[in-house]
């Protein structure tokens, strides 16, 4: 953590000596408009243009810059830029990033964990992540996603004086990864008694589906045919992924279209139900009221 503040902090500097900052700039506002931007329409169907615009004009420079190298300039595919341990441009930041990004990202998947953020504490900026989305090198506490639910988790255990804090927050969608539901956990790093920054887990949709439904296997837990066990909230929104969605997807559409089911195309396209489907049942209001039965 204090490695990455320090040499984040002065990475604009340091890499604008060897690179053209105008010339970079239109390569990441290519990226954001069109790779992005047309994975994004593929995944909800509309085009985040304004959005786009609007995050582009939140972005510091230092910010402009580190995106430009690591995800603009960065040969990996979409959705693989974390492939990148070392792009050579001369900088401590990559330097450091070349020690450490191999043994975090093994980290994130062995334990199969969306993304693992390392956020300044002064700054609120993300100043490392696994996966190099929009929000990589951006401020929690004023850039463009400062009223997310990322930003929520950092501002609590930021301000909290309790070391050994671990912090939830519910899944909320999250336009860095296309409107999918996401939700993080997080705890405060110490060096020694001074609280230096946050890490943050976004959490692992797939970890938390097998739970519920051991795995797939159902019937092995007792059942049967068509029974399952699946998380609901207050608002009534599933939490995790229901059988039929998993098992028979073309079953669950057509079921789903006699029931004139909403976001059902948003459901189906991303493969979850979760944030997107309301479960309105007696089992369902019986628990929301403390009933066991």
């Amino acid at each position: 953590m204090k490695e990455f503040k320090v040499a984040f902090n002065n990475y604009s500097s340091e890499w604008s000596e060897k690179n053209s900052n105008t010339e970079s700039t239109k390569l990441l506002v290519n990226y954001y408009l069109n790779e992005f931007g047309e994975e994004y329409k593929n995944q909800t169907k509309t085009k985040p243009e304004s959005e786009i615009k609007s995050i582009l004009k939140k972005l510091s420079p230092n910010s402009l810059a580190i995106q430009s190298q690591y995800i603009a300039l960065n040969s990996s595919p979409l959705g693989s830029k974390h492939l990148l341990d070392d792009p050579n441009d001369g900088t401590t930041y990559s330097a450091i990033h070349a020690k450490h990004h191999p043994a975090i990202k093994a980290y994130l998947e062995q334990f199969g964990y969306y993304d693992i953020f390392l956020v300044d504490i002064d700054s609120g900026n993300i100043v490392y992540s696994v996966f190099k989305e929009l929000d990589f090198s951006t401020s929690l506490l004023d850039g463009p996603y400062a009223n997310t639910n990322l930003a929520e988790v950092f501002k609590i255990v930021a301000n909290s004086s309790d070391k050994d804090l671990t912090k939830l927050v519910d899944f909320k969608r999250y336009f860095p990864s296309y409107e999918t539901p996401a939700s993080f956990i997080a705890s405060p790093i110490y060096d020694g008694e001074n609280k230096i920054g946050v890490l943050i887990f976004q959490m692992p949709v797939a970890t938390i589906n097998n739970v519920m439904t051991n795995n797939g296997k159902w019937q092995e837990i007792g059942l049967g045919k068509t029974g399952e066990t699946y998380l609901v909230a207050e608002d009534k929104l599933v939490r995790s992924n229901l059988r039929l969605l998993i098992e028979d997807k073309e079953k669950f559409i057509a079921v789903s279209k006699e029931n004139n089911l909403e976001n059902l195309e948003l459901i189906t396209t991303k493969n979850t139900n979760i944030l997107f489907q309301e479960m309105n049942n007696p089992a369902v209001a019986n628990a929301l009221e403390g009933k066991s039965r």
